[in-house]
């Protein structure tokens, strides 16, 4: 089916769609086994993962002809316009129903579902029933939209279309930068790696506007630091900073962000995609970007892992400066709230501060031993850094040399320097 060619990646979620088609074009063959043919299907998940792509992708495989419907009107008159557009396709089977961004029709919240516009819907859909219509659907969002039109029968099969994982990120950066004149310095698996968790739209965006950077600049093609300027103000919200850091504070920033990045490549190899300074976003102007593993949240070794990297900017700025980094707030707190939510919602350290009601009526003892074990950890945590820090302090004094020459350094750098030092890494940490 040529037409899901222009779908990058998704493998799983086009051969589900084929299947449709395969229906919507020859029923005849499904009936001949008593198979009842699905009345409809809902695709939803973030903006901009290809959610309408795929379904056009349905309408021009099956071959039927299509009634789409976005709101654009009024509610009396986009009501209307509902059942006007599934009275047409019922009198012009077979046909689809093509309902675009569906959450959209009614501005109702979760505990006000039963706007006229959905109940419309549901009406619609229930007297196509022994038509050769077909529904399909998208939506971002389903929380505001009423159980009783997803049920089946109305939406036989409702796919979740996630943001593409490493492999598909992969595929659809190349895909793009395959379309551009592009140097040989970019590393696909990099920005890969970097992009992991945005939409396809967003990756084609980041592009793009590297090849406006280099066009700005008067290149003849994007090169890496274009594509990384890029992604870093578009994901990260990071533009460089058009007032340079004073030696001083530039020193201190990328001994922070070193800290969290040496610590981070001895636990696992590869886990920082960037690490940068001088740039717009926040106080002390740096950042480092974690790959995101898709098992953060029930993968408890990379859950560690993280808090202790969240915690080495604080280190190394003490084994550097011999004071405390009064920029860590934002690491503090984001390494405070993984292992609070570790003890307590996955019990990693025992039943007794599991708890099934808010914590403010919780006893005076249960919040205090609470608060002890996450104390405790953190504390364990730090220590882990520090211990790393002190012993490997030729990886961390390179990494920052390096930061407050280049400013920016992707993965790849940050690989190069490791080898150049002699590593200690303790077996268990």
């Amino acid at each position: 089916m040529k037409a899901f060619e222009r779908v990058i990646g998704y493998e799983d979620e086009k051969s589900e769609l084929k299947k449709i088609c395969d229906i919507l074009r020859d029923t005849g063959k499904y009936q001949k086994l008593g198979v009842t043919t699905p009345r409809g299907v809902l695709l939803h998940g973030a903006p901009g993962v290809g959610k309408t792509l795929m379904a056009t992708c349905v309408v021009e495989e099956s071959g039927r002809k299509v009634y789409t419907c976005r709101k654009a009107k009024s509610s009396k008159d986009f009501i209307n316009e509902i059942s006007s557009i599934f009275a047409e396709a019922k009198n012009n089977t077979p046909s689809i129903v093509f309902l675009d961004d569906m959450d959209k029709f009614a501005n109702e919240d979760s505990s006000h579902k039963n706007a006229d516009e959905f109940v419309t819907l549901q009406a619609c859909i229930d007297d196509v029933k022994n038509y050769e219509v077909f529904v399909l659907a998208t939506a971002n969002e389903l929380d505001n939209l009423p159980e009783s039109l997803l049920r089946a029968g109305r939406f036989d099969k409702v796919m979740h279309i996630f943001e593409p994982d490493f492999e598909d990120s992969f595929k659809v950066v190349e895909h793009y930068l395959k379309q551009k004149n592009c140097l040989n310095d970019i590393k696909f698996e990099n920005f890969a790696r970097l992009l992991v968790g945005h939409s396809c739209a967003e990756i084609e965006t980041v592009i793009n506007d590297a090849g406006v950077i280099a066009a700005f600049e008067n290149k003849s093609a994007i090169g890496k630091e274009d594509l990384l300027e890029a992604c870093m103000q578009m994901v990260f919200k990071a533009p460089k900073s058009s007032i340079p850091h004073a030696p001083d504070v530039l020193e201190k920033v990328a001994y922070h962000e070193a800290g969290h990045a040496v610590v981070a490549e001895l636990l696992e190899a590869g886990n920082v995609t960037v690490v940068s300074v001088c740039r717009h976003c926040g106080e002390i102007g740096g950042i480092t970007s974690f790959y995101r593993n898709a098992n953060f949240d029930t993968d408890i070794i990379y859950k560690d892992n993280r808090v202790i990297s969240l915690l080495a900017g604080r280190v190394a700025y003490e084994i550097k400066y011999g004071e405390i980094d009064v920029g860590a707030s934002g690491d503090l707190r984001s390494a405070f709230h993984i292992v609070e939510r570790g003890i307590e919602n996955y019990c990693e350290d025992g039943f007794d501060t599991y708890y099934e009601r808010p914590v403010e009526e919780n006893s005076d003892s249960f919040r205090l031993r609470r608060e002890i074990k996450i104390q405790s950890k953190l504390s364990s945590f730090y220590g882990q850094a520090r211990k790393m820090l002190i012993k490997n302090r030729e990886f961390l004094d390179k990494l920052a040399e390096a930061l407050i020459e280049k400013h920016t350094l992707m993965s790849d750098d940050i690989q190069a320097i490791k080898a150049t030092c002699t590593l200690v890494v303790d077996s268990g940490i």
